[in-house]
């Protein structure tokens, strides 16, 4: 009972997705050189596989590895990883001249909404409050009733001793 089993790029990376929720590394690790195996030039998968390598904590090979993947720079999950590896790699100066970069770029109302908000929670998991309340104030201009962006941004401000 050998049997062979097909999967479109896409699948892979839902099935590795799953996985990396779970935490299961080892396995995420295994679908995704798979599915590389089978669609080595999926931009999907490469993603997938920085978000493996970064999950690792290798960061720097997570960046490295991130840079084969074709630049797009509407693809807010790829900008997003960019962002994070140079976060985790404390290039913070780097990060903000390339923030500065997309946030006068090509990204539609949502995805600008959905790319601050995000880089938001990153900054402010690594600690760079300031960076961080900026950019969750700019996305509470968009929404200002997502919860989790209020939670972060009073989370930012008591963090930085800025409550007034």
């Amino acid at each position: 009972m050998n049997k062979k089993f097909y999967f479109d790029a896409d699948e892979f990376a839902t099935i590795a997705n799953y996985y990396i929720r779970k935490k299961d590394i080892l396995e995420a690790e295994h679908v995704v050189n798979t599915g590389l195996g089978m669609h080595p030039h999926s931009s999907d998968l490469k993603m997938v596989k920085t978000k493996v390598i970064l999950v690792s904590e290798k960061y720097e090979e997570a960046y490295d590895y991130m840079l084969t993947i074709a630049e797009d720079e509407t693809n807010v999950d790829l900008l997003l990883l960019k962002f994070e590896c140079l976060i985790k790699l404390d290039r913070t100066v780097e990060a903000n001249s390339y923030l500065e970069y997309i946030l006068c770029g090509d990204l539609n109302e949502e995805d600008s909404y959905n790319f601050i908000k995000k880089v938001g929670y990153l900054f402010n998991d690594a600690e760079y409050f300031e960076t961080a309340i900026m950019l969750l104030e700019r996305a509470l201009v968009v929404d200002n009733t997502n919860k989790d962006v209020l939670i972060e941004l009073a989370y930012a401000y008591e963090m930085s001793d800025n409550i007034d």
